[in-house]
């Protein structure tokens, strides 16, 4: 047989040895699948496969345009969890088990459960293998396990200070402003850039809170400073170097001092610093996107939180606020909540059952996970089940976070919002595990709020022969049109056409 007929034949039998090999696969996970004793739901394409993930949203894409592809696009499309939020819980079980040829994953809907796995930290851990992508410049707090990571951990809780989130609270009020100002008078054309300007603004904020500065960071100079014990800046790159001394120093007191390596490396502080730049920035940015989006759909909900802005700052100039506003604000906490409750830049809480079984209960029976499973607590149905959340779970309503005293002089100071939401929300995850950067973000989003709706409002621009009312549905419909990409977020942003303008109070 001649060489060029022979390659060719071999060419076209790998479809059919990939098929197969999918199929033997399948199969080797489906009975894995079968002992846990869940309901099972099959798919033939592995989630996290590189290739499926570097060319899903153009096949989902074509699919749309394509009859008989509705049931497909339901189960494919990247980010599936956020549009179909409590229903897939609601056909197939509060737990049940997704089978695919690279995998079992384990799907969480039940809040007892789910806190049951994020306490036990030493059964279910992170999948080291998956976010070692994030290891770009060393370990890092995402990227470690067990004694490693309550090293990062420790420095991070004392990087992440009260004094830092009042820099961040005032550098957010100052950015947004000056976002207003170019959303108000520089933008002759309406504002189609709210990802693009929320990320600009985000970002601006996190280097004022790393550096303190809007130009690079010399480090050389803040070991200078620490050295010579200059007054303390509260900026993070400052606060993280400074908790590496002091640990050196003995002035930490810590469980890994007398033990181990205590103190990061120069490679540690650098990979750590990224990853609160990764994880501050673009989920930060894209939550405010989420925001402004829903309120731009929800000019009601404008008036309410400007009533309470108005109420607690005595002038418009942003620089007069100091932080003890940003608790005062509950209107703005409860908006906060609430969008976070249906558009969380991360849609699942990824464990993994590592080297050995892990048992789960679920009302009564317990449930045994093979080694090397993947679990996920799905956000977008814990977040969403009518049996807590009510029958309009999927109605935007900052409201039902807000409560307020019986009497008839009730004002401002008696409304309360939940001093904690982690048994029913927990977007910044709770207990051992909880976001370090937790006060950070809340502080650059209400302070955000504070400075762009205290006197003025956000309108979508109607298309042509559309009302306002129907451009509103529009914009909340788009703004709920959620893809994952590295993070979830809104699949066209670009369309949102959004006017700013001062409010006639």
């Amino acid at each position: 047989m001649p060489p060029l007929l022979h390659g060719l034949l071999a060419l076209s039998t790998l479809p059919l040895a990939f098929v197969l090999w999918t199929l033997y696969c399948l199969g080797r996970n489906h009975a894995k699948a079968r002992s846990i004793g869940l309901p099972i739901t099959v798919r033939f394409i592995t989630p996290g496969g590189p290739l499926w993930m570097i060319f899903s949203p153009l096949i989902v894409r074509i699919a749309t345009y394509l009859p008989f592809t509705a049931s497909f696009i339901k189960k494919y499309r990247r980010g599936w969890e956020c549009r179909e939020r409590y229903r897939t819980h609601e056909e197939h079980g509060e737990l049940f088990t997704i089978c695919t040829p690279g995998g079992n994953y384990v799907k969480i809907g039940n809040f007892e459960v789910a806190d049951d796995i994020l306490r036990r930290k030493d059964d279910f851990g992170r999948d080291l293998e998956a976010f070692a992508v994030l290891n770009i410049y060393g370990k890092n707090l995402a990227t470690t396990e067990g004694k490693e990571w309550m090293r990062h951990r420790k420095v991070a809780a004392v990087t992440f200070t009260e004094k830092n989130a009042e820099l961040v609270w005032g550098e957010a009020l100052k950015e947004a402003s000056q976002m207003l100002v170019y959303w108000v008078e520089r933008a002759k054309k309406p504002i189609r850039t709210l990802a693009q300007d929320t990320q600009i603004f985000s970002l601006n904020v996190l280097a004022a809170a790393l550096f303190d500065r809007s130009y690079p960071f010399e480090g050389r100079e803040e070991r200078v400073s620490i050295a010579q014990g200059k007054a303390s800046s509260a900026n993070l790159v400052t606060n993280l170097v400074r908790a590496c001394e002091d640990e050196s120093s003995g002035s930490l007191n810590t469980e890994t001092s007398a033990g181990g390596k205590a103190i990061l490396t120069k490679d540690e502080i650098i990979s750590d610093l990224f990853v609160f730049a990764f994880a501050g920035n673009d989920t930060t940015a894209l939550t405010l996107a989420y925001v402004l989006a829903e309120l731009a759909a929800h000019p009601k909900i404008q008036d309410w939180i400007s009533e309470e802005i108005r109420h607690h700052t005595a002038t418009e100039d942003v620089t007069k606020w100091d932080y003890t506003t940003c608790m005062k604000l509950k209107r703005c906490w409860a908006v906060m909540y609430e969008t976070l409750r249906l558009s969380h830049p991360i849609n699942q809480l990824v464990k993994n059952t590592g080297a050995e079984p892990r048992s789960i209960t679920h009302k009564g029976t317990t449930y045994l996970v093979p080694a090397h499973t993947t679990v996920e607590i799905n956000l977008p149905s814990l977040s969403t089940m009518p049996s807590h959340w009510g029958s309009e779970s999927l109605e935007w309503n900052p409201k039902r976070f807000v409560t307020s005293g019986q009497g008839a002089s009730d004002g401002f100071e008696e409304e309360a919002i939940p001093p904690d939401t982690t048994s029913t929300l927990f977007p910044w995850a709770y207990s051992r595990l909880v976001c370090p950067g937790k006060r950070f973000s809340q502080a650059e989003l209400v302070g955000a709020l504070a400075a762009l709706f205290r006197d003025h409002r956000v309108e979508p621009v109607p298309e042509v022969g559309e009302s306002m009312q129907e451009a509103c549905r529009r914009v909340k419909t788009m703004s709920e049109d959620i893809e994952q990409r590295l993070l979830s977020e809104m699949r066209e942003p670009e369309n949102i056409a959004l006017r700013w303008f001062r409010a006639q109070i």
